[in-house]
């Protein structure tokens, strides 16, 4: 992500409180993040958000950058889809666990992972074209209402919680 952004000057705040470096995780807010991470641009912070923070972070955000490692499992989901849910097109690595939500070209982009050069031109061309941002924002946030919509994800907490007490998993028709 910083490398995608060198340069650019667009700002840039990357909500995490540790980063993945040379395979290992670094912890300890921005201190131990700039042990590791020595040359950040001005443009670009570093650091954990609390929620509230992070819903502020997103409506003032253009669109929401998700760089994943790849894996098998949806890493990622729940940043996407608080980004889409608040109209904003989300740039994404394209794992081999992150297929269903995010429609390439219609309510953001995937890139591959581990890219610094795709995801610098996927930044930039939705940096550089607001029209395109306000369409495909405007498409997530559709596609949040359609297929995400907050009481599913209740009864499907519901529904995963009572399967669990109940010693049996929860299964996808709804029932236990």
């Amino acid at each position: 992500m910083v490398e995608a952004l060198r340069g650019t000057g667009i700002p840039c705040h990357i909500a995490t409180d540790h980063v993945r470096y040379a395979n290992r995780f670094v912890n300890g807010g921005r201190a131990g993040i700039d042990e590791v991470l020595t040359d950040v641009p001005d443009n670009i912070t570093i650091g954990w958000k609390t929620p509230t923070e992070m819903r502020e972070l997103y409506a003032r955000s253009r669109f929401v950058v998700v760089p994943l490692q790849p894996s098998d499992t949806d890493n990622g989901v729940t940043v996407i889809l608080e980004a889409m849910a608040m109209g904003k097109p989300v740039i994404c690595s394209r794992t081999q666990g992150q297929v269903d939500v995010i429609e390439h070209g219609v309510t953001g982009l995937y890139v591959t992972p581990g890219d610094p050069g795709a995801l610098r031109q996927a930044i930039l061309e939705l940096w550089n074209n607001p029209e395109l941002v306000e369409r495909m924002g405007s498409a997530a946030r559709a596609h949040v209402e359609a297929h995400h919509p907050i009481e599913k994800f209740c009864r499907d907490v519901k529904r995963a919680v009572l399967a669990s007490l109940h010693g049996k998993p929860a299964r996808s028709d709804g029932t236990l």
